[in-house]
């Protein structure tokens, strides 16, 4: 979502995205949801460059995103 230059910060971006599809059922988990969800919570809190990234993930993953 933003404009990374970094290619270790883009490629963590691309798996965080991920992850959030799994979280929302959106990508086959291999792993509970709790589990992701922890994931994607540590991501955040480790990375702290991350987090505006995976908040914005988050909203758009959440904003008229239909089940089906």
């Amino acid at each position: 979502m933003l404009k990374i230059e970094d290619k270790i910060l883009k490629k963590e971006a691309l798996e965080t995205f991920k992850l959030i599809q799994m979280y929302m059922g959106d990508r086959k988990a291999k792993q509970l949801s709790h589990q992701t969800a922890l994931s994607i919570a540590n991501k955040g809190w480790s990375m702290t460059n991350m987090r505006d990234e995976i908040f914005l993930q988050l909203i758009r993953q959440t904003t008229d995103n239909p089940k089906e």
